[in-house]
């Protein structure tokens, strides 16, 4: 099975844990190709797909958002997953788990219509 991890990231941390997810998957016998969204065409000749990106003023980072948008019709013929990198794990515990659960509500509904992902993690 080949599968295609792409990111886009800010100052690096999505770039990483994306090459850490490839790591593993690789590990369990899987092809995978590890590229920044930005540099990323028509997503064909991949059975799956993780698509990730930094999130900036509570959205995927601009070029990720426009991938989905234009890419959509080839991603949801696929099995995706989502994830995001975001700060509210740094947020007091007070505040952190709400606001985690409204970041991920919001960047999943955004992203749910457009690639219908099996998962998003943040």
């Amino acid at each position: 099975m080949r599968v295609l991890i792409s990111h886009a990231s800010a100052h690096g941390s999505t770039r990483e844990i994306a090459q850490r997810i490839a790591a593993v998957l690789e590990q369990e016998g899987l092809t995978v190709d590890v590229l920044p969204l930005s540099r990323l065409g028509v997503p064909d000749g991949y059975d799956a797909a993780v698509l990730s990106s930094a999130i900036h003023q509570q959205s995927w980072l601009p070029e990720a958002m426009a991938f989905v948008q234009r890419q959509a019709n080839e991603l949801v013929a696929r099995p995706v997953w989502l994830f995001s990198v975001g700060m509210s794990a740094s947020l007091p515990r007070a505040l952190r788990t709400s606001a985690s659960r409204a970041q991920d509500r919001r960047l999943a509904g955004t992203l749910r219509d457009l690639v219908r992902p099996r998962g998003h993690r943040l």
